[in-house]
């Protein structure tokens, strides 16, 4: 989605999008949506594997032994 201020902007790093989807996840997460949460930590993880927020998100869906 393209708006008319994104096209003046020259500073456009690549980590907005997957902070921002970490965010909402996050959001979702601490409003009390768990399926809604765990659906955006998946879609980020897995169309940023590498990034550090799909790392995260990763982290949040793995299970963990105590």
């Amino acid at each position: 989605v393209v708006d008319s201020h994104s096209e003046n902007c020259d500073y456009y790093p690549a980590w907005y999008i997957p902070s921002f989807r970490y965010l909402l996840a996050l959001s979702y997460e601490m409003n009390g949506q768990p399926d809604q949460a765990a659906v955006t930590y998946y879609e980020l993880w897995r169309d940023y594997p590498d990034n550090a927020f799909g790392i995260l998100a990763q982290l949040k869906l793995e299970p963990i032994e105590p």
